[in-house]
């Protein structure tokens, strides 16, 4: 789990880096008993993250893809409204982590023992 996390922090980082100018990004985590929750919070929430389709040749494009493909749970939020996609039944996101003023949260959740 720790190679997956790993890697979905470094998506939704690279994904800030290349698509803001924000000068700040936070990485919050939570561990809840068998899952854990990672958060990665910028200031730019004008620029919200895409789903691309990228044809087989093209070398960017997959980062969110990623998401559905190896969390539990995942989704984007942002101030003042609460945008959340959970792909996996069961999803136990709740409230947190909610965004403050001029903020925008990618977040997503692994669990122990079970596959995405």
């Amino acid at each position: 789990m720790a190679e997956t996390a790993k890697l979905l922090v470094s998506e939704a980082v690279t994904n800030v880096y290349r698509h803001t100018t924000t000068s700040r990004i936070l990485v919050r985590t939570v561990l809840l008993d068998a899952r854990v929750v990672v958060a990665v919070v910028d200031t730019a929430p004008e620029a919200l993250p895409v789903w691309r389709h990228p044809d087989p040749e093209t070398e960017h494009g997959r980062g969110m893809a990623l998401f559905g493909l190896l969390a539990h749970a995942w989704g984007i939020s942002w101030h003042a409204a609460a945008h959340t996609f959970a792909p996996a039944p069961g999803a136990s996101f709740g409230e947190w982590p909610v965004p403050g003023p001029g903020e925008k949260c990618v977040w997503f959740e692994l669990r122990w023992g079970l596959a995405a």
